[in-house]
């Protein structure tokens, strides 16, 4: 209530009224300036001074009409509005120093109008003002989850819970217990697995999956790497003779045979990255049930940082049910593949740009894929990994990591997102993948500048000095996690 008394008393009272005289003053010279009749003879002087007479009349009116519907409308803003819903009688968490738990709040719309007693906060009710009494109930400031893939999270445990493996022996006991639950003709889809997290510091191979589930097809997967179990690499077509892919690496051991791994190359796995096809009610299905997750955890808003024209569907579908439990701004992906031109024709297709949308449901950025991550052994560093790949399950000291997009591909994205209206970002883990974003960022800048539009870098692991004073002269700002950090730096170490 106080922050709107301080908004009403910054507005003015309209000036005093003019004087007839004033006004006959002003309407004289107005006449003159426009007509350039500044002389008038004897035989026109009464028709002027009659004309201007009756200018100023009308200014008069019209100003009083003004100053009436003015002074109207500062005693309607004068008027506090009543809050729609009033909470009492509970531990309301502020995270104010000087007042961390207040008894009361009311509310209006999405904004709060009270935060304080219970007598403060009624003294904000109106006729229709709906009031609850928390009966002593904590109430906490809702979080925001920065970065998810809430789709995604619900359909891997949609055929039951989903452990966290730390082991080779528990992946291969995942996999045993799937093939009693699972059609003998589904794909056995092992989600989140790092070699960093496992006891054995290095990914399982395709024999070890093999011998959990003999025949069946199986696959561990963490989204920018693969392993894949003979049976799998076969229906895949990729054996001994199968050409490197130009944006990924497939993992031969010293005879030239596959070993199941495969880093990067969406384009060779992304088709088996589920267990089986998503359909439309999957997804609705999947937002519904993560948001009650969310929900109970008092998460109130998410980034949903990776949707295509499906997952956008599904979202819609929600939202115009009014089934939304919880806001969420959804970044929009492209592959960026092809040529140049079919990134720009892809973008232009898309029906929406940036900030479309509501409270509830909002487009957020345009998104690609530059790189891998480092917990995988796909992110595009500055200088070779030298030796230290053991980890990932090769050896080449030459390694730099994998880009996912050409160069040419992503200056296209960055220029044509630019022109669109779209905020942009593109998962960039490695300092090399960094640089070169932040390369296509600075071409897309000379165009049209990007200051204020808070395009941004998704990850940003490696950055060094001169990333970060790039980023910071063209308003870029880095989205980063840093919970990969805490879990995955020892093993990285080692």
């Amino acid at each position: 209530m106080a922050s709107m008394c301080r908004s009403i008393k910054t507005l003015r009272h309209p000036e005093p009224a003019a004087t007839r005289e004033e006004i006959a003053a002003a309407a004289l010279q107005f006449v003159r300036k426009v007509s350039g009749y500044n002389k008038p003879s004897k035989a026109n002087q009464a028709a002027f001074e009659t004309a201007v007479e009756e200018i100023a009349a009308a200014t008069d009116r019209l100003l009083q009409r003004v100053s009436k519907v003015t002074t109207l409308l500062i005693a309607a803003l004068a008027i506090p509005q009543p809050a729609d819903t009033i909470y009492t009688n509970g531990k309301i968490v502020t995270l104010w120093k000087d007042r961390p738990v207040v008894e009361a709040i009311a509310i209006r719309g999405n904004r709060f109008l009270i935060v304080g007693s219970n007598k403060e906060a009624l003294a904000a009710a109106g006729p229709s003002t709906t009031k609850i009494d928390l009966g002593g109930r904590t109430v906490v400031p809702g979080l925001i989850e920065s970065h998810g893939h809430p789709i995604g999270a619900a359909l891997a445990e949609q055929d039951g819970p989903l452990p966290a493996m730390r082991s080779i022996a528990e992946i291969q006991d995942y996999i045993r217990k799937q093939t009693v639950s699972l059609p003998p003709d589904r794909l056995i889809f092992v989600p989140k697995i790092y070699p960093s997290r496992l006891k054995e510091r290095r990914y399982p191979t395709r024999h070890e999956l093999d011998v959990a589930a003999p025949g069946r097809a199986e696959m561990c997967d963490n989204g920018y790497a693969g392993v894949i179990n003979s049976a799998l690499l076969e229906r895949a077509g990729i054996d001994r003779n199968t050409p490197q892919p130009p944006n990924g690496k497939i993992i031969k051991d010293e005879r030239g045979e596959p070993t199941g791994l495969i880093l990067g190359a969406p384009q060779l796995l992304s088709k088996f990255r589920q267990s089986r096809p998503r359909t439309h009610a999957d997804m609705v299905w999947a937002i519904k049930a993560m948001q009650k997750a969310y929900n109970a955890v008092d998460i109130t808003s998410v980034f949903d940082r990776s949707q295509g024209p499906d997952g956008f569907r599904a979202y819609q579908e929600v939202r115009e049910k009014g089934e939304m439990t919880v806001r969420t701004n959804v970044t929009y992906y492209i592959s960026a593949s092809g040529a140049p031109k079919d990134v720009e024709a892809e973008i232009k297709r898309i029906p929406f740009v940036t900030g479309w949308g509501d409270d509830w449901l909002r487009v957020g950025p345009l998104k690609t894929t530059v790189d891998g991550g480092i917990l995988i052994g796909t992110a595009y560093l500055r200088e070779p990994y030298g030796m230290n790949t053991q980890i990932y399950g090769y050896t080449d000291p030459d390694y730099r990591g994998v880009l996912a997009v050409t160069k040419e591909n992503l200056f296209t994205m960055a220029r044509v997102a630019n022109e669109l209206g779209w905020q942009m970002t593109a998962h960039a883990t490695g300092g090399g993948a960094l640089d070169l974003l932040l390369d296509a960022y600075e071409q897309a800048d000379r165009q049209k500048p990007i200051a204020g539009r808070r395009f941004n870098v998704m990850h940003a692991n490696f950055p060094n000095a001169a990333a970060v004073e790039r980023a910071k002269k063209l308003g870029v700002v880095f989205d980063s996690q840093i919970a990969w950090y805490h879990a995955d730096a020892d093993a990285l170490k080692d």
